[in-house]
């Protein structure tokens, strides 16, 4: 029999990771519990459905129509060719 202990509680749930680096947005991605009191993300497996890029996980293709500080703004990652 495989058990596996959680590490972290956060809202009655127990989770096995955490992380500092990972935005907010990317938590919500890849279904995970952001606490913003502290800046951590809690989550169980860093699975992008979406779009992983720079250790993010967008949803969002790229759009040429943004420029580098539009894409800051909303939360984007730029690339000098590419704007996720």
């Amino acid at each position: 029999m495989f058990v596996v202990l959680a590490r972290y509680a956060v809202n009655s749930e127990c989770h096995l990771y955490q992380s500092a680096t990972l935005s907010a947005a990317t938590c919500k991605n890849i279904n995970g519990t952001y606490v913003a009191a502290n800046g951590t993300c809690y989550y169980h497996e860093f699975s992008c459905p979406y779009h992983n890029v720079g250790g993010q996980c967008h949803p969002n293709v790229l759009c040429d129509a943004f420029s580098c500080d539009t894409c800051h703004l909303y939360g984007g990652y730029y690339e000098p060719t590419t704007r996720w």
